[in-house]
Formats: structure tokens, C-alpha cells, sequence
């Protein structure tokens, strides 16, 4: 399917976040393209299944699944991959079935690596300001009131955004409403590691947008920005996820209280200056 964008089935491990990410990319690229676009193309009369699919409030049945095959235009291996996705969101309660297709995986995927991403996470994740708002509740001077809220961030978002941030977080379970109170219902969120995402991409750009804007417009003692540039060896990344993420779990559980003063947000970049080695993968 060489005119269609589309992330590549093998390097997930969720089916609906492989359909999430396709039309967050496909909406990016073509400002014409629609659920209802893509439904007529898929040979649905509404937009109703294909969302419910997205939202993973049903899973694929047969039609849709073989439409969605022909559709991406799988090979024969990405088909039984994709399938099999399909199929262990299906059979939860059967662990032995489970054990098998989870086997497969492990051999047709990417990397031989199977990890499954918080899909409550993956559904708040894509805009910066829904954990904002969720850690501002156990601020001491909190007001659950959308428009003290909007003007209390720090960038722009509005008092429509934050009442449907609340309502995204409420649906999603991470928080519970009660009598105007906001009670979270789990600790600090978090995604499965090197999981591949358009949305979580997209939750990161926008907080290194604000980290260039804090970089200007707040004072030097109440920010911190640090970097060094060193030498290193491809073959220790593993070792140096490790160190970097014990790092942010410790500074987290030291540092993270309830009744704060403000609302901080902490970001480590460690990346490739050069490319020296043409395998390096994006």
C-alpha cells in the first residue's frame, strides 16, 4: 500500500494503538481525511464500528478485520500478526491460548520483544496539560473550578481544554470526581518502556516546546537545565536506560508531595549527536 501512510504493524503490541497512531498520522497528513473517509473505504456504513474498534470498546470481528488486512495491504506475516493481536485481546480468560500467541508474537515481532503500553495512559497521553491538570488537585491552593485552572497553567489552554482533559481522566479511570472533589485513583502515571507511539511522540514534542519557552521566561533560580556531551558505546544503551529511569524514580519518590506549591515538570534527553553508524534506527 504504498499511497497510504501507516506505522508498521510489526513493531507493536496492541492493535488499537496501531489504528490510533495510523489516524493521527494520516489526519497530520492529509487535512481531507476523515473517520467517515475511512469507514466508506473499509466498506462500513458509519463511522460507529471502526470507533468502537479505536476505543477499543468492542474488538474486530471478522468483517472488519479482513477489511482492515486489505486494506493496510499486509503480507502474509503481518496479517497472522495483526490477527493475532486481535485474538489476545479476545481470549484474556484463556491463559494457555494466550501463552501460544504471545510465543508467536515474540517470533514474527520486531526486536522479539513483547510489551503491552497502559492503553488508559495511551488515551490521556497525546496532550501535555491532562497530567498537569491531574497533579494540580493535590496542589494546596487547588480550586476544581475549570477556569481558575485555565488560568493558573502556565501555557495556553483553555477552559474548554481542561474540562475535556477532566472528562478524558475521569473516563479513563485515573481520576474520580466526587462532590466537585478530585480523588486520583493511581499513583505517578507511567508507559511501558521503548514502546513505539505517534502519540506519545507528540506528548513529548509539546513539553520540549515548553521547556524552550521556561528556558526564557522563568527566572534562572526557579529552573534547572542541565547537559554534557560524552563519548559512548552503542552496545551500553541498555545499561544507560536503566541508570537514567532508577534516576527519575528516585528523584520522583523524593521529590514528588502532596499539598505543593507549584506543579514541575521533569524531562531527561539522551540522544545521538552523530551517525557515525548508518544502523542506528530512529
Amino acid at each position: 500500500m504504498s499511497t497510504k501512510i501507516q506505522p508498521d504493524i510489526l513493531s507493536y503490541q496492541d492493535y488499537s494503538l496501531f489504528l490510533n497512531d495510523f489516524v493521527i498520522n494520516k489526519k497530520k497528513s492529509d487535512i481531507n481525511w476523515s473517520l467517515g473517509v475511512w469507514a466508506k473505504s473499509l466498506g462500513l456504513k458509519s463511522t460507529s464500528s471502526i470507533t468502537k474498534v479505536l476505543n477499543k470498546d468492542r474488538s474486530p470481528g471478522k468483517k472488519i478485520t479482513e477489511s482492515l488486512i486489505h486494506y493496510f495491504e499486509f503480507n502474509d506475516k503481518e496479517s497472522m500478526y495483526f490477527q493475532d493481536l486481535i485474538s489476545i485481546e479476545k481470549n484474556k480468560n484463556d491463559p494457555n491460548l494466550q501463552s501460544i500467541l504471545l510465543k508467536r508474537l515474540v517470533k514474527n515481532g520486531k526486536d522479539n520483544q513483547v510489551m503491552f503500553i497502559d492503553l488508559k495512559t495511551f488515551e490521556v497521553i497525546g496532550s501535555w496539560y491532562h497530567y498537569a491538570v491531574r497533579e494540580m488537585s493535590r496542589l494546596k491552593k487547588f480550586k476544581f473550578d475549570f477556569n481558575w485552572i485555565s488560568k493558573n497553567l502556565r501555557f495556553s489552554v483553555s477552559e474548554q481544554q481542561v474540562k475535556k482533559a477532566f472528562y478524558n481522566l475521569s473516563k479513563t479511570g485515573l481520576i474520580n470526581i466526587q462532590k466537585e472533589k478530585v480523588v486520583l485513583s493511581s499513583g505517578n502515571l507511567s508507559t511501558c518502556e521503548d514502546v513505539h507511539s505517534f502519540a506519545i511522540q507528540e506528548y513529548h514534542d509539546s513539553m520540549l516546546e515548553n521547556a524552550k519557552k521556561c528556558l526564557t521566561e522563568v527566572n534562572v533560580t526557579e529552573r534547572e537545565f542541565l547537559s554534557g556531551t560524552l563519548c559512548f558505546k552503542r552496545e551500553d544503551m541498555p545499561k544507560a536506560k536503566e541508570l537514567l529511569r532508577n534516576f527519575l524514580d528516585e528523584f520522583g519518590s523524593t521529590m514528588d508531595t502532596d499539598q505543593g506549591d507549584e506543579i514541575y515538570q521533569i524531562q531527561m534527553q539522551f540522544f545521538p549527536l552523530s551517525k557515525i553508524n548508518k544502523e542506528v534506527s530512529k
